[in-house]
């Protein structure tokens, strides 16, 4: 199991070019480096079925772990998600994306 960093694009005033996406694997971890409550994740699911993508919170509350965040994906669709609260998901947030589909994973810095 690899440690996959989604690629953030930081967003400018002269516009902004997405980087080339990475696209999710069954068995890695793909992670949003450096997150600091500024990052939208993009998700494109270029399949016919419909898919998902869980973001695992790290903060605990009196010993109990929050639940993850499942970020639906329709099929043949993008959508964005996000901001992600560091004092939630820290500065590194892991997601958690459906083993059944390929999806392609991006990120801007606003």
């Amino acid at each position: 199991m690899a440690n996959i960093d989604v690629p953030i694009t930081e967003v400018t005033s002269d516009g902004v070019a997405l980087a080339t996406p990475v696209v999710t694997v069954t068995g890695n971890d793909y992670l949003i480096q450096d997150n600091d409550g500024n990052v939208l994740l993009q998700i494109v699911n270029a399949t016919g079925t419909a898919s998902w993508v869980d973001v695992i919170p790290t903060l605990e509350a009196s010993g109990f772990e929050l639940a993850s965040h499942r970020i639906t994906v329709p099929a043949n669709k993008t959508t964005w998600a996000g901001p992600f609260p560091p004092f939630v998901f820290s500065s590194i947030v892991e997601l958690n994306p459906d083993a059944a589909i390929a999806l392609s994973l991006n990120g801007l810095r606003i």
